[in-house]
């Protein structure tokens, strides 16, 4: 099975971090990670990135973070300016 650009991209930050495991590599690899902060982990709550977590904003939504804090992120965009839960 040829990797996916996702793949690609989680075996990346994961080589540029130097914490290519072979377990890891392999997961990135099958698609096993989510990409990226710009990617909802909500269904995949293993990011590549190891120096981040999957972080709840909601129900629906959740990213990778190297952290969280409650309440709302002056940094969304104004029209998802809505409160962080930052449940794991």
């Amino acid at each position: 099975m040829a990797p996916t650009r996702q793949a690609a991209l989680c075996l990346a930050a994961i080589l540029a971090h130097g914490q290519a495991s072979p377990d890891v590599a392999f997961r990135a690899l099958r698609g096993g990670c989510t990409a990226s902060y710009t990617h909802n982990c909500m269904g995949n709550p293993v990011c590549c990135d190891p120096t981040t977590k999957c972080y709840a904003k909601d129900d629906a939504v959740a990213v990778c973070l190297h952290s969280c804090e409650p309440g709302v992120h002056d940094n969304d965009l104004p029209q998802f300016r809505t409160p962080w839960t930052c449940r794991l």
